[in-house]
């Protein structure tokens, strides 16, 4: 992807920083500061204290296999959300212990779009037939919830946790959303866990991170972080209106 130029505004402060994510830049908003995103034709205004400020690195694009169907050149940028923001909006949710709430918001072409619908492709189907990844899988219960963690060996080291158990002789579901989960790990050192998830709107994918007794909040974390993004997003500058989800 050519790399267009960068156009950055400030009332204290002009920076030029050239970065995979379309265009950066920092616009006043009557107050506080504002940094403006480009990615693809979506242009986001994100709060100062939400972001971190530029393109999403390239190893960490590596370990981004949360999102099914994800390109990883796609333009990406992180942001982060203060603990104390999300439990006032989520009064269960349980502060992780190496950091505040942190995310990675993207917006997909329209061959993600298709890619990340078909159930079939990618691990997602992996996931549901048992394949290549999966093909030594141990699944068990996932507490109380009528879930399923999916672990990808014996050894147990790296899991799935889904929502319904994965019936090979069956279709996969139709939505990704009603099935997958996270992918959880370990942390090592610490007596906790990482589970890397997703959230969709449209052509908006915002993956995440947070613990394994959090995931039983995972349909409000997603709706929470996507009414933010959607906060952010600007009008089409072409149109007036916002860009099409």
């Amino acid at each position: 992807m050519q790399k267009p130029a960068i156009s950055l505004k400030a009332v204290t402060l002009v920076l030029t920083v050239v970065c995979g994510i379309g265009w950066l830049g920092y616009a006043d908003s009557g107050g506080e500061g504002v940094v403006e995103v480009q990615l693809r034709d979506y242009v986001f205004h994100i709060p100062e204290r939400y972001s971190m400020y530029g393109a999403t690195p390239f190893w960490l694009k590596w370990m981004l296999e949360a999102t099914p169907g994800l390109d990883r050149s796609s333009p990406m940028t992180r942001f982060t959300v203060p603990n104390e923001e999300v439990s006032q909006a989520l009064p269960a949710y349980r502060f992780r212990p190496n950091g505040d709430f942190t995310a990675v918001l993207g917006v997909l072409s329209d061959e993600e779009v298709a890619r990340y619908q078909d159930p079939e492709w990618g691990f997602h189907g992996d996931m549901w037939y048992g394949r290549r990844a999966y093909k030594d899988r141990v699944i068990e219960p996932f507490g109380e919830t009528g879930w399923y963690r999916m672990y990808l060996s014996p050894a147990k080291v790296h899991w799935d946790v889904v929502r319904q158990y994965p019936d090979a002789s069956m279709p996969p579901p139709n939505d990704p959303l009603s099935f997958d989960v996270a992918r959880c790990h370990n942390i090592v050192g610490v007596k906790t866990t990482s589970c890397l998830t997703y959230a969709f709107s449209g052509r908006i994918a915002i993956d995440f991170w947070t613990t394994e007794e959090n995931l039983v909040l995972i349909d409000e974390l997603r709706a929470f972080l996507m009414a933010k993004v959607l906060e952010w997003k600007q009008p089409d500058q072409r149109t007036g209106s916002a860009p099409d989800l």
